[in-house]
């Protein structure tokens, strides 16, 4: 089941965030009391028209008596960050460094999906930045290296850039495009590390 709301938008430095909304789940239906689980997980999924397709969502949960989530996302499970002096966002073979680094921390705990989901979840996303940085023509054409195929090609970022209509890049090949689409993927990069982890991210 699935319900669509409208929110008021509150406009911020980089971008906008959505009105804090709360909201209760009712499961109908009969069960027994000792069947009732303590906890469970719910998924939040946040989708908006197409028009908006090019933003990037990041949910964000608000700690309270009764939500219990893993430890807090800390820079510790990040590797891989902060990003070395002098990172040139421009730069395909720095991209490129950055994606082994995320991919080798990403797959140095195979359990790391199930016993931190939340950790998995962004480290994940900030791979696909990475890689779509490094190899702007990613997922079309063929200029592009093979990954490991444990990172699925999951979450709402690569979900997005995948999509052709959705991608303004899909069909300039050229070095500019390449550039702009760097420069579009780093804002995404460091916000997302800025606002998820209190890391700033400079170049």
């Amino acid at each position: 089941m699935s319900t669509i709301v409208n929110i008021k938008t509150i406009p911020q430095p980089h971008g906008f965030t959505l009105n804090e909304r709360t909201f209760t789940l009712r499961f109908h239906g009969d069960t027994f009391a000792q069947d009732i689980p303590e906890y469970i997980p719910v998924r939040i999924f946040a989708q908006v028209d197409d028009k908006w397709a090019g933003l990037f969502p990041v949910v964000h949960t608000t700690p309270g008596e009764r939500l219990v989530r893993n430890e807090p996302l800390t820079a510790a499970k990040f590797p891989f960050l902060p990003l070395p002096q002098g990172f040139q966002p421009s730069s395909a073979h720095e991209w490129q460094q950055l994606v082994k680094n995320i991919e080798r921390d990403l797959l140095a705990d195979p359990h790391l999906s199930n016993t931190d989901p939340e950790c998995y979840v962004l480290m994940r996303d900030l791979f696909w930045m990475a890689f779509v940085a490094a190899f702007p023509p990613f997922p079309y054409g063929t200029n592009w290296p093979r990954w490991n195929t444990c990172i699925s090609m999951d979450g709402d970022f690569i979900s997005r850039w995948a999509l052709k209509d959705a991608n303004v890049f899909c069909h300039d090949d050229s070095p500019d495009a390449h550039g702009a689409v760097r420069e579009w993927v780093w804002e995404q990069f460091s916000t997302t590390v800025e606002e998820m982890l209190s890391i700033p991210v400079t170049h």
